[in-house]
């Protein structure tokens, strides 16, 4: 059984496949819709599955073992996992779902020995999205524009806190956060992969969605004082 640590298991009964023969990568899509989509895909009438549901606000939960094959991209289920993400394509993702994202990218890219690198084409090994990488809709595979122009833009910062790297010595916590005069929420962290992120908000924009405007999202790793290149 393959199940990711960092998610709440619910294991779904229908729309899930067999064992597959191999795993050459993970696929991005969005939800175009907000809430959990374990009722959803435990539905037999739906015909639809993903492997994980990444939630704006953080929560992680998987509906099918890794080994085994979810109904989401067509073509492509036979050899890739899935991830969808709460929300529409004309809103890009929170920091949750990018830092989610991106620890399961890393998780699977050693569990089943792909490169964490993308995004790829369809067939490829590494990291991909639902539609082509060029963002037009691949026939095999659905034929959809699924995750959008906004979340297609933000796979590069995915892979890039995917990517295993040296980062600055921290407390036990791994994290801290502080407030500025205006309001403004500066966060720090290091994901499980050592990359030091700094996740930015500005006043009002704590909500459910991300405003790309006002919240930013910086991988800090070679930048950081003292920072030194692993030996």
């Amino acid at each position: 059984m393959a199940r990711y640590p960092g998610a709440t298991w619910l294991p779904i009964t229908h729309n899930v496949g067999g064992r597959r023969t191999q795993t050459i990568g993970f696929v991005l899509h969005v939800q175009v819709g907000n809430g959990s989509l374990h009722g959803y895909f435990d539905n037999p009438a739906t015909g639809a599955s993903s492997h994980f549901w990444a939630a704006k606000d953080g929560r992680l939960e998987q509906y099918v073992d890794t080994d085994l094959t979810a109904w989401t991209q067509g073509a492509g289920n036979a050899s890739y996992v899935s991830v969808e993400c709460e929300g529409y394509p004309s809103e890009a993702m929170t920091s949750a779902q990018l830092v989610n994202v991106a620890t399961l990218l890393d998780w699977l890219a050693g569990l089943y020995s792909f490169l964490a690198v993308g995004p790829v084409a369809h067939g490829m090994h590494g990291f991909t999205p639902h539609c082509n990488p060029d963002g037009s809709p691949d026939p095999a595979w659905g034929n959809h524009t699924c995750p959008g122009t906004l979340r297609l833009a933000q796979m590069p910062a995915i892979v890039a806190m995917a990517q295993p790297g040296p980062g600055p010595e921290q407390g036990e916590d791994d994290m801290d956060a502080v407030v500025l005069s205006d309001g403004t929420i500066v966060s720090h962290f290091r994901t499980p992969n050592d990359h030091y992120i700094e996740v930015t908000r500005k006043a009002g924009t704590q909500g459910t969605a991300m405003n790309p405007t006002n919240t930013s999202v910086v991988d800090l790793t070679a930048q950081w004082p003292g920072f030194e290149a692993a030996g």
